[in-house]
């Protein structure tokens, strides 16, 4: 039943798990603790307890996949842990950086244009057609801009086309950096920007948010602002991933920067 844990359940203990930041090192130690009871014990049999695909799970705990806020309150709720632990657990993996994965350099620059990021979140679309012409239809840009874009995606492993469909492999990537910039991060931010200020323009209010406000501020409280800014996006995801029911792909934006020059 939801909620209660029983007591004879001998998983990992929260007090084991102050080192484990990610849910794929959470289910590799959920499986290895598993097998030193039970030599016998498969990855199978663990994929059908967690009731997800055994591929897909070899893929999590190898680091190579990551798996939605939903499924992974699933998979805690099969492995018998209680309300309170899964919200605990949850929101550690949640905060961690790893659940948001960094894209690299030479991938970066290949595909920094912003439609590439839209058509990610586009694919998780409930009832979407997997075709470039539908698809492009709904980014309002050129097919083959979005054929490319598919076959770049394809190409580093994003997604996979099977059964008519796309498959995502991995649905949630960062290309943001706040120690390094590049001229592929400078790039697609000018994009996304000029995406802003045309749906200024013809985006109905209700539809949209575009708020600012100017302040004077102390350079020594510059860091603790910006940290504070920072966790906005992921509580912003967080609530946009709890049931899944996906049926728009919307763009937060964030700035902070200053007005005044500094003194010679």
């Amino acid at each position: 039943m939801k909620g209660q844990r029983p007591s004879s359940y001998m998983n990992v203990e929260l007090e084991n798990l102050i080192e484990i930041d990610s849910f794929s090192d959470f289910l590799k130690k959920e499986y290895e603790a598993k097998k030193m009871r039970n030599s016998k014990y498969s990855l199978r049999s663990f994929a059908q307890k967690l009731d997800i695909d055994q591929s897909l799970l070899s893929k999590v705990i190898s680091g190579k996949r990551t798996l939605s806020h939903a499924t992974m309150n699933s998979c805690l709720l099969s492995l018998g842990y209680a309300d309170e632990q899964i919200d605990e657990l949850l929101s550690r993996f949640l905060k961690n950086k790893s659940y948001f994965r960094p894209i690299d350099e030479d991938v970066l620059n290949i595909i920094s244009e912003w439609h590439h990021f839209a058509l990610l979140e586009l694919l998780k679309l409930k009832d979407i057609e997997h075709s470039a012409s539908y698809l492009s239809q709904r980014l309002n840009i050129d097919e083959n801009l979005v054929e490319e874009a598919l076959q770049r995606l394809e190409r580093f492993d994003f997604i996979a086309f099977r059964h008519g469909k796309y498959d995502i492999h991995r649905p949630n990537n960062t290309w943001s950096s706040q120690a390094v910039t590049s001229e592929a991060r400078r790039k697609l931010q000018r994009e996304l920007l000029l995406k802003s200020l045309d749906a200024i323009e013809n985006v109905p209010l209700e539809e949209r948010l575009h708020s600012s406000f100017t302040f004077a501020v102390p350079k020594s409280k510059l860091q603790k602002i910006k940290d504070l800014l920072l966790t906005f996006p992921r509580q912003v995801g967080r609530i946009a991933d709890e049931n899944e029911e996906y049926d728009e792909v919307y763009q937060f934006n964030l700035s902070l920067f200053p007005l005044t020059k500094k003194e010679r």
